[in-house]
């Protein structure tokens, strides 16, 4: 999921912000990475619907919490890949 471009005042407040979110708690298998001021939400299953249930978890969680910072999301620059 992409963040909107100056949605925050520099990099050190948004690392800050983004800290809070990586201590938060996953679904099992599910895990977030930040590059920048993106993240990554990545998970494994031994079948695609279970990723798939995982992940949807996930960005919902993910959602929820950058609604609640008042966070803008590029839907543009979200998208998802299963393997």
């Amino acid at each position: 999921m992409g963040s909107l471009q100056d949605s925050c005042s520099g990099l050190a407040l948004w690392n800050l912000v983004a800290n809070e979110i990586l201590q938060e708690t996953w679904p099992e298998n599910a895990a977030i990475q930040p590059f920048a001021d993106d993240f990554v939400i990545v998970s494994h299953a031994p079948t695609k619907i279970k990723i798939e249930n995982q992940i949807q978890v996930a960005i919902e969680k993910f959602i929820n919490w950058a609604d609640k910072k008042k966070l803008l999301q590029a839907k543009l620059n979200t998208s998802s890949l299963a393997n």
